[in-house]
């Protein structure tokens, strides 16, 4: 069975092989919704028993590419629909972020940390504010619950568990993996106070060995790069990664890359502020992108 940690900080889990299945009738005991909301591809998976029962993101209802900051309202429907289930059939929701920590005041600490050993602007100073309004426990509640009311009327809102982020991406691969240990990595622009994280993965156990945080993404850097180059961040990355086999080593710019410094060094500090690139998201003016 499935253990979600719920509090505090990364923590082991006991898990189930996940066996992906394309539709199962709503007679499951109980049923688990998954929910991606408020940044890019937002989306809902309804989960019983270790199985996927359907999955969908918004934007293939929409036909809006990405979908930004848009409640999966159409896919939630939609999945219920797929395996005849009511509003009434979830047990309870999930939400792939540490809300106790924004709630409690450990990440609004980290910020304040944050601050004050890197220049920080004012850009990111409001993404700070902005991400612990957002992720409020209270205010993460309320959310679903007028938007579920507004557009189904006087229903009850099942109980929400937190999960944190990098450990909801570290299971997602793992499970679906065909190995039984393995070390895995997770990457990204930032999630809660973590950009990447290493993990050991041994049977039904998933324990963070390593942990990189904020501000040290290369997920913003290559945000930031990936706007540098004319795409749109959170957009474009597929293209730049797909380019880059057709691209040729320019002596000019040796040197000048922040990376190799970062990859001479074997340092994993490559300080990025999160408003380093305009993106949809971001709004507002460019940050800077630093290396240290």
């Amino acid at each position: 069975m499935l253990k979600l940690p719920i509090e505090g900080e990364l923590e082991h889990i006991n898990a189930s092989s996940l066996d992906v299945e394309k539709r199962k009738m709503a007679s499951c005991s109980r049923i688990y919704l998954g929910i991606n909301e408020g940044h890019w591809d937002p989306s809902i998976a309804l989960v019983s028993d270790g199985r996927i029962l359907a999955c969908a993101e918004e934007e293939r209802f929409i036909r809006l590419k990405h979908a930004p900051r848009i409640y999966p309202l159409q896919a939630l429907k939609y999945c219920l629909d797929h395996i005849g289930a009511k509003f009434g059939d979830i047990a309870a929701i999930a939400v792939g972020f540490n809300l106790p920590a924004y709630t409690d005041g450990t990440i609004e600490n980290f910020f304040a940390d944050m601050r004050e050993q890197w220049p920080v602007n004012g850009n990111t100073r409001r993404w700070q504010q902005q991400a612990l309004a957002y992720y409020n426990m209270e205010s993460v509640r309320m959310r679903h619950e007028s938007t579920w009311r507004r557009a189904f009327g006087d229903i009850r809102l099942p109980p929400i568990h937190p999960i944190p982020h990098h450990f909801t991406h570290a299971l997602h691969a793992y499970l679906q993996s065909p190995f039984d240990s393995a070390l895995c990595i997770t990457i990204d622009g930032s999630g809660d106070q973590h950009c990447t994280v290493l993990w050991d993965c041994q049977g039904h156990s998933i324990r963070p060995i390593k942990t990189i945080c904020m501000p040290h993404s290369l997920g913003w850097f290559y945000a930031a790069f990936t706007e540098y180059l004319g795409f749109q961040a959170y957009d474009g990355e597929y293209k730049v990664m797909g380019l880059a086999a057709y691209g040729h080593p320019n002596p000019d710019l040796r040197g000048k890359r922040p990376l190799d410094a970062f990859r001479e060094r074997k340092s994993t500090r490559l300080r990025v502020s999160p408003t380093s690139f305009t993106g949809t998201l971001r709004g507002g003016r460019r940050g800077s992108s630093t290396r240290t």
